[in-house]
């Protein structure tokens, strides 16, 4: 009897000496299973950081995007406001360019005559007149006679803004065809 209770009792301590082992060994994967639970958990909060994170950058772009969207309208009306302007722009060109050409056609410009100190125009242009068999000119017919500038060693060509037209076509006409 004696001998079957050693036996028992030595079996019973490999037994709890097994069990503790194991309970040692279950405690360790507890601990693991208790440390790949915080290292999930912390994935998990890191993963909805991000999600958060990018769900906030997909807000802001959508808001980009709109404003972006608005400022390509806007860019295209005024554009388009532009594009109206330069036509007006261009029509007033033209507009003045005529009308500085109707101003001016009661203007000649002579080149040639050469330029002295202390000149006296009308008397320069009447004897231009005499040369082309025209009438002599008096103050009357010359609303403003006067040099224009040129650049130095050239003569400055005059110019005579006539107060009648008809004079001014006479002397155009005598300059292209003197006879």
């Amino acid at each position: 009897i004696n001998q079957k209770l050693t036996a028992v009792l030595n079996r019973m301590d490999a037994m709890e000496k097994s069990l503790e082992s194991q309970t040692g060994k279950s405690d360790a994967l507890m601990y693991k299973l208790e440390n790949q639970r915080k290292t999930i958990d912390g994935i998990e909060a890191a993963m909805d950081a991000q999600s958060a994170w990018q769900d906030e950058l997909i807000a802001k772009l959508e808001s980009q995007n709109a404003a972006i969207s608005d400022l390509k309208h806007k860019v295209s009306e005024l554009e388009g406001a532009i594009a109206k302007r330069d036509v007006e722009i261009c029509q007033l060109k033209v507009a003045v360019d005529n009308a500085e050409q109707y101003s001016r056609r009661q203007n000649i410009e002579i080149h040639g005559v050469s330029q002295q100190p202390n000149e006296n125009l009308l008397d320069i242009l009447n004897h231009i007149s005499s040369k082309l068999v025209l009438p002599e000119l008096t103050l009357q017919d010359v609303e403003a006679a006067h040099r224009l500038k040129t650049k130095e060693g050239k003569t400055a060509p005059i110019l005579v803004r006539f107060r009648d037209r008809n004079t001014r076509d006479s002397w155009a006409k005598k300059a292209i065809c003197p006879s």
